[in-house]
C-alpha cells in the first residue's frame, strides 16, 4: 500500500461517489421536520365533538359531519382542518372522558343564544377557571 499511486481516475470516481451520496441525503429529506405522534381521523359528531381513544374533545361548530385528522402526542392533541390547526387540548388520562372548550361553541351562540346556559363545556371551562361571567352575572 505504501507504494501504491493514486491515479486521478480513483479520485474523479470517488468524489463523484461523495457527491452523489450527499444528493441522496439531501433528498431524503432528513433536514425537514417529521410527525412524532400518531394520527387518527375520526368524524366530528353532532354535537361538535370527536372520539380519540375513547375520549371526546370538542371541535368548532363548523366541522360537525366531517373528518378532521388529529395528531397524538404523549401529552396533547392537536386537530387540523384542511385549512390548519383548528384545535388544542390536553390528552385526557382515563378512559371515557370528555373535554370541551367553550369557544368552538361560540357560533352555535349566534344561532340560538341561550343554549349555552347550563352547558358540560361552561362548567369544565368555569370550574378550571377559564370563563368569567359578565359584569352582570348569569341570569
Amino acid at each position: 500500500m505504501a507504494g501504491q499511486e493514486i491515479d486521478s481516475r480513483s479520485v474523479a470516481t470517488a468524489l463523484l461517489c461523495n457527491a452523489v451520496d450527499l444528493q441522496q441525503r439531501r433528498n431524503c429529506g432528513a433536514d425537514e421536520p417529521f410527525e412524532t405522534g400518531r394520527v387518527f381521523t375520526p368524524r366530528a359528531d353532532r354535537h361538535s365533538q370527536i372520539t380519540v381513544r375513547t375520549n371526546r374533545y370538542s371541535v368548532p361548530v363548523r366541522l360537525i359531519g366531517k373528518r378532521v385528522r388529529v395528531v397524538l402526542h404523549a401529552s396533547h392533541l392537536v386537530v387540523y382542518d384542511r385549512r390548519g390547526k383548528v384545535a388544542r387540548h390536553e390528552q385526557l388520562i382515563a378512559k371515557a372522558g370528555c373535554r370541551l372548550e367553550p369557544d368552538h361553541y361560540l357560533e352555535a351562540l349566534i344561532r340560538e343564544p341561550g343554549a349555552f346556559l347550563g352547558a358540560t363545556a361552561l362548567e369544565q371551562a368555569d370550574s378550571a377557571g377559564k370563563f368569567e361571567p359578565g359584569p352582570q352575572g348569569p341570569r
